[in-house]
């Protein structure tokens, strides 16, 4: 019995080991497979305009006229001491029923040509309607405002020099800053374009 075990032990490593040792040639190669089917392509997006953290816009639909000509825009907690000497303010107007959008200081058509100031103290933003002449407008004659954005850069520099020439405060770095690149900051799509904001 213990011969037969030997001998099958030994029977079983000569298969194993004549299995291991043969070899033959390599068979020619299989056909190619199928080709797959074609993934979808991917979405092709373009480059979008650097934005800048650091700009804020704000929106005050159907705004009021008051008395004198004046409105006023409550903006409390947002126009501060700092922001107000330190950041650059864009303002625009859009009258209901016009296409236009008028930036402001400056003069705007709605029916007649008129001059809007802006002024800026802490927690507000008034704004005046003027006629050509100097004259505060009459209220009756004030067109109804759709909206106003007022768009607030933040500076991110102290000083800026240009070429070594001049020193360049906040704000004056800020509109340095968009004039070289070309951006009339009177024009809104410019400025919206610009920054990367919404119309």
């Amino acid at each position: 019995m213990k011969t037969t075990k030997k001998l099958m032990y030994v029977i079983l490593i000569a298969v194993i080991a004549a299995f291991a040792s043969c070899k033959g040639e390599i068979g020619p190669a299989g056909p190619a497979g199928a080709d797959g089917a074609d993934g979808t392509d991917g979405i092709a997006g373009t480059d979008g305009t650097d934005g800048n953290a650091n700009v804020q816009t704000y929106i005050y639909n159907n705004p009021a006229w008051g008395i004198s000509s004046g409105m006023n825009i409550d903006m409390t907690d947002i126009l501060t001491d700092t922001v107000i000497s330190t950041d650059a303010i864009l303002t625009y107007v859009k009258h209901t029923g016009y296409g236009s959008i008028y930036s402001i200081p400056g003069s705007v058509w709605n029916g007649n040509y008129r001059d809007y100031a802006v002024f800026l103290n802490t927690n507000d933003l008034q704004i005046v309607s003027l006629e050509m002449d100097g004259g505060f407008t009459s209220n009756a004659n004030l067109w109804a405002v759709d909206w106003v954005k007022v768009v607030i850069i933040e500076s991110t520099n102290t000083t800026i020099i240009d070429a070594g020439t001049k020193s360049l405060n906040n704000k004056q770095a800020i509109y340095y800053e968009l004039d070289k690149a070309g951006v009339d900051i009177n024009n809104y799509y410019q400025v919206m374009d610009y920054y990367g904001l919404e119309y």
